[in-house]
């Protein structure tokens, strides 16, 4: 009977671990959740995060001048002047 319960409790773990593995493969921890679009006289300075193991999306952070950590749309105004050169790299 014994053998049993535990031949079932490691069933139970096992089914438990593989649950919890297949989880966390499909999410992504993205820094980035919303993407916003920001005048280009508030940047004071930006990074961009290739893609990773952990998120697969190219991502724009940027610091405003009033020192928030705000997350920036590719398509924006204010990225399309820092990558033409019009706005130098901070």
């Amino acid at each position: 009977m014994s053998r049993y319960v535990l031949l079932l409790l490691l069933g139970c773990w096992m089914f438990a671990s593989f649950c919890a593995a297949f989880r966390m493969e499909r999410s992504e921890r993205c820094l980035c959740k919303k993407l916003y679009r920001v005048r280009p006289a508030n940047i004071f300075q930006w990074k961009l995060f290739p893609p990773s193991a952990s998120c697969s999306a190219y991502e724009i952070v940027l610091t405003s001048v009033a020192g928030r950590k705000i997350c920036l749309h590719p398509e924006s105004k204010a990225w399309k002047l820092i990558m033409s050169g019009e706005r130098s790299p901070i």
